[in-house]
């Protein structure tokens, strides 16, 4: 069990991450930790490794026996991709070698590859060893979709049966994966305990993405558009049911206006968290 209390980093007189109390996980549970840009997200993820100054204690996560992948990984830049395998002692020509197609890169020095390369080696050299956990954070942010969805199922598959920490901006990855999830605002925690009861938090049917510039909104449906809590000039609206989504979209059609209908899950329960949070703070400083 993944045991988090009082988590508390600061460096200088900067708050970078205030977890109060005590937050459990179970083991074999797939943690998402989601945030916008310095919410804390690898911050926490650095806590967790032992890898920065803090207060308060991490339990349940030995490090030497945790797989860790970042967005960047430094690795000599003359080391040819063989020479990296072999030092780390792992095999090259089983069945996940071929698949991350690792072969064809052995005699490249890791300067002359791609980010999606360099990306696929570290990931082969993490699921390479049998580890208790797994630690993915943000691997595969500015990839291509091929190499993001080939990456993903990899992890979905290998880390089958582990704990497992990741941090993504690409909802779709850890959508009908995450069992339980951990939600960053400002370094402070908005919410952590199963993806489920975070989903129910906010009574929904699905959320309707309006496009900006096709035209004005029904006046019906004005006053309950609500704004993205990042920036954007797209507007949402919340559809408590699946009758309520059809009038929506009809007249939404009807205005000529573009929209998008997410189906209730983990990103539109951020979404509107998020978006909540964003209102609560607006009005507190009125």
């Amino acid at each position: 069990m993944l045991v988090i209390s009082d988590l508390l980093v600061r460096y200088g007189k900067i708050l970078a991450l205030d977890l109060p109390g005590t937050i459990t996980y179970p083991d074999h549970a797939v943690v998402a930790v989601l945030g916008g840009n310095g919410a804390g997200k690898t911050t926490f993820i650095n806590a967790v490794l032992g890898e920065v100054p803090h207060a308060g204690s991490v339990t349940g996560m030995d490090p030497s026996c945790t797989g860790v992948q970042f967005q960047t990984n430094s690795f000599n830049p003359l080391m040819r991709v063989g020479e990296l395998c072999r030092l780390v002692g792992v095999a090259t020509g089983g069945d996940l070698g071929q698949t991350l197609s690792i072969p064809p890169l052995l005699n490249r020095r890791m300067s002359s590859l791609s980010g999606g390369e360099k990306q696929r080696v570290t990931l082969f050299l993490v699921l390479s060893r049998s580890e208790e956990s797994y630690i993915f954070d943000e691997v595969t942010t500015g990839l291509d979709f091929q190499t993001r969805e080939l990456m993903m199922e990899i992890v979905r598959e290998r880390t089958r049966g582990t704990t497992v920490l990741i941090t993504t901006h690409y909802f779709e990855e850890v959508e009908d994966w995450a069992t339980h999830c951990l939600v960053l605002d400002r370094a402070e925690p908005l919410f952590a305990g199963p993806v489920e009861d975070f989903v129910t938090a906010s009574p929904h049917h699905s959320l309707i993405k309006v496009r900006a510039g096709g035209g004005h909104l029904p006046d019906r449906l004005r006053d309950r558009a609500r704004r993205f809590p990042w920036k954007s000039s797209d507007r949402f609206l919340i559809a408590r049911s699946s009758e309520e989504q059809l009038a929506m979209g009809e007249d939404l059609t009807r205005s000529r206006l573009v929209f998008e209908v997410q189906p209730r899950g983990l990103y539109s329960a951020y979404t509107i968290a998020m978006s909540d949070r964003l209102s609560d703070r607006e009005e507190s400083v009125r």
